[in-house]
């Protein structure tokens, strides 16, 4: 969607731009592209010191903000507290009071929280939230960090003026709506193998609680810190990739789950304990047949 070009009279009023300067031409052609794409003259102001960044908070921002928490309690029925509580646990800190911090998409979403909360209860709609958010906090982290590696490192040497960066960003968070229709179909697959008849409080005698009997277990990597003093960082990193994919992909094939899993650790529950037995042995074998990675525990 483009926006109205500004002058160059604009432009160099802003401090965004300046004739004179060497790479006038070049900076000239990269802000013509951001606002081809959508930037506003504001938004150029505001991201100043990260134009090749722009093309992705123009594709991927959920709407311009219009709306201050009270206005958005007032909508939604939720309390201001609860909101500022909700918005916590999905990861975001509170919005300063009076300013407008939520966008249309905003008000959508936390009308259906809202609603949600109705049936589930104010409790279990945080608790949610707040997985949700941590997960989804991780993935845009991972999206982030692939984009940097694979993408921008290799160009941003050969493109001082950023437009190459600018068009790889734009391009990449245009991707987004086809992730979250991955996402959503995911999500779908992991509900139905997930779903358990929630009759656990008549074993138990106690109500709102589910109980299940599941084994825990945990794998490391023996010397891992002798391994990080003779890898150079790409190869370290690497191997601990190659650890956590061995892990997660031997932990789903006997249909345990990852719970946690940081560096050259990993956590992880399965049906039971002969099956935790059998996950730690498969990924015994597998890692032996690497030369990267140390043993694990």
């Amino acid at each position: 969607m483009s926006t109205e070009q500004p002058t160059e009279r604009e432009l160099v009023a802003s401090g965004l731009y300046d004739p004179a300067a060497a790479d006038a031409k070049d900076r000239l052609e990269l802000i013509r592209y951001l606002v081809s794409v959508g930037a506003t003259l504001d938004d150029l102001i505001e991201y100043r010191d990260e134009l090749p960044a722009l093309g992705t908070v123009v594709v991927t921002r959920p709407g311009l903000p219009r709306y201050t928490a009270e206005e958005v309690a007032a909508k939604t029925g939720l309390p201001e507290d609860v909101l500022t509580r909700l918005w916590r646990a999905s990861g975001f800190p509170e919005t300063p009071p009076g300013s407008a911090a939520f966008s249309d998409a905003d008000l959508e979403m936390l009308q259906l929280i809202a609603g949600a909360s109705l049936l589930f209860g104010e409790a279990a709609v945080i608790q949610l939230a707040r997985v949700i958010g941590s997960s989804l906090a991780r993935i845009a982290d991972a999206a982030v960090s692939s984009f940097l590696v694979n993408i921008e490192v290799p160009i941003v040497a050969k493109d001082p003026p950023g437009l190459a960066i600018a068009k790889a960003n734009f391009e990449a968070a245009s991707l987004l709506p086809g992730l979250s229709r991955a996402m959503d179909v995911l999500l779908r697959h992991h509900i139905l193998a997930a779903r358990r008849s929630l009759l656990a409080w008549k074993e138990t005698g106690i109500a709102g609680y589910e109980v299940q009997d599941l084994a825990v277990g945990f794998i490391d990597l023996v010397g891992s810190t002798e391994l990080a003093q003779h890898l150079s960082a790409g190869d370290l990193g690497r191997a601990l990739s190659e650890f956590e994919s061995t892990v997660s992909d031997a932990v789903v094939a006997r249909r345990g789950r990852v719970v946690k899993l940081i560096g050259d650790e990993v956590m992880f529950v399965a049906p039971g304990a002969v099956v935790a037995c059998e996950i730690a042995l498969d990924v015994v074998k597998m890692l032996a047949a690497t030369a990267t990675t140390s043993a694990p525990s």
